[in-house]
């Protein structure tokens, strides 16, 4: 498939235990790409998608894009625990991707466009992964609804 779009939206009221660290990613992927307990592997792996990223006390939304070799990603917005986030991406393989998102009743963010190393078309699989980074906290993030459009 050339064009794609898929649109998520989740709220994130599950990070619960005071989480110091975890990490999840929402997008399209190489249906090997390696999810594991000590993170997320998207070097090597083409996807294309949205990262979430705690550390500490912050939670960070990334769009990240890759092909088969390199990645790239943009911090995009930080949020809070109970807030609902609403998540949506385009993207052309092999040319660019542009995002979007929405935080609580927040307007519609302005887009950012990745068009370095875009995804190829071995971006495949729909994924959504979490993982706690080998820490003893609970992380994860609840996916209300998620679409897909070609």
């Amino acid at each position: 498939f050339s064009n794609t779009s898929v649109g998520i939206a989740f709220k994130a009221d599950t990070i619960v235990n005071n989480a110091n660290a975890g990490e999840a990613f929402f997008g399209i992927a190489d249906s090997t790409m390696l999810v594991a307990g000590t993170g997320i592997t998207y070097a090597g792996y083409s996807h294309v998608g949205f990262k979430i990223v705690k550390t500490g006390s912050v939670t960070t939304l990334y769009a990240t894009q890759g092909d088969t070799s390199v990645t790239t990603s943009s911090a995009l917005t930080t949020f809070a625990n109970e807030d609902t986030v609403g998540l949506f991406f385009r993207t052309e393989y092999f040319v660019k991707s542009e995002f979007f998102y929405k935080v609580n009743d927040g307007a519609v963010s302005a887009v950012t466009e990745l068009t370095t190393n875009p995804p190829e078309n071995t971006a495949d699989c729909l994924m959504f992964a979490s993982t706690n980074k080998s820490t003893a906290d609970y992380f994860d993030l609840t996916v209300g609804t998620a679409s897909y459009e070609r």
